[in-house]
C-alpha cells in the first residue's frame, strides 16, 4: 500500500477516497465521528449529512428542510422578491441567524427532486 500511494505518476496512485476504503486504513477511519448537531425546527440529533447547515452552524434536517423550503416557495411574491427567491436559514430574522442563503446546490442535494423544482419555479 505504501508503494502505491507514494507513486510517482499520479496516475498511479488512487484517490484519497478509494485509499481511506483500503483495507488498511478501515480500522483507523472506523472510530472518525462524524459532526452532529440538532436540526433547529425540530431539535432532533441528526448528522450533517442528514441535512443542510448554514454558514453559522445552524443544521437543518433533510425532512424540516423539505417543508421549509416547500413553505418558502408557495410565498406570496412580494415576500420572494425581497429575498430574490432565495432559501435562508430557518433561524435567519427573528433568531438572529445572518448566514447567507443557501445555494442552489446545498439544497439540490438536500431536498426532494420535486420540492426542487417547485423553489426553481417560484425563483
Amino acid at each position: 500500500m505504501v508503494r502505491v500511494l507514494t507513486a510517482n505518476a499520479g496516475a498511479q496512485r488512487p484517490s484519497a477516497d478509494a485509499a481511506a476504503n483500503h483495507a488498511f486504513f478501515k480500522p483507523l477511519l472506523a472510530f472518525r465521528r462524524e459532526q452532529t448537531s440538532n436540526c433547529c425546527i425540530c431539535l432532533e440529533l441528526k448528522r450533517h449529512s442528514e441535512g443542510a447547515v448554514c454558514a453559522e452552524g445552524h443544521l437543518t434536517c433533510t425532512g424540516c428542510m423539505q417543508g421549509h423550503v416547500h413553505t418558502c416557495a408557495g410565498q406570496e411574491l412580494r415576500l420572494l422578491r425581497e429575498r430574490e427567491g432565495r432559501v435562508s436559514c430557518p433561524n435567519r430574522g427573528q433568531l438572529g441567524c445572518s448566514a447567507a442563503p443557501f445555494s442552489d446546490s446545498e439544497l439540490g442535494h438536500t431536498v426532494s427532486a420535486e420540492v426542487f423544482d417547485s423553489y426553481l419555479k417560484a425563483r
